[in-house]
């Protein structure tokens, strides 16, 4: 272990950024909470997941649970094609505004490092094509304003279910044609 720097008074203190042993906090002090949310093995070893405070302790569905009660109407979509190295962080951001669903259409396979473990908490559904993806959007009553940049000169667009956006050079529903 590296050597820590003496402050001003001769002690070794730690640098800004050694945050101790690590993330967390350890086994429960005190009396232990009957409340059903709160995990006994936590409440027993220590939580170190990549919480807020608030849930501290609780279970991950008392925690999903809590969260469904705060979220939007909002649905995020991504493609998963080509290259999945954004689904991670659109996952992350949508979990930070309780969105309530990020649809990933393509391959089912992605890599969840970016999530930083946040998809266990974001609601996730795959759609195979942007077809299936739409028909969700229909038969859920939402509309498809969302878009991907794949069409720089697009200016209106129009889908087979009918939805239909005017655009920017760069912005186009995922799997529109030109109208």
């Amino acid at each position: 272990m590296t050597e820590l720097p003496p402050d001003v008074a001769g002690q070794a203190v730690p640098g800004p950024t050694e945050w101790g042993e690590g993330p967390g906090v350890g086994p429960w002090q005190g009396p232990l909470p009957t409340d059903a949310r709160y995990d006994q093995a936590l409440l027993r070893d220590g939580d170190t997941r990549n919480v807020v405070d608030a849930y501290r302790y609780w279970t991950r569905e008392a925690i999903v649970a809590d969260i469904d009660t705060r979220r939007h109407r909002l649905h995020v979509a991504i493609e998963n094609f080509g290259n999945d190295a954004n689904i991670g962080s659109v996952v992350r951001t949508a979990n930070a505004f309780a969105v309530d669903t990020v649809h990933i259409v393509g391959r089912r396979r992605w890599n969840r490092r970016g999530a930083m473990v946040t998809d266990r908490y974001q609601r996730l559904r795959h759609h195979d094509t942007t077809a299936d993806l739409l028909a969700f959007a229909a038969d859920g009553g939402l509309t498809v304003v969302a878009v991907a940049a794949t069409w720089v000169a697009a200016r209106s667009l129009r889908t087979d279910a009918g939805v239909r956006a005017e655009t920017g050079p760069e912005v186009v529903l995922p799997g529109a044609t030109p109208g």
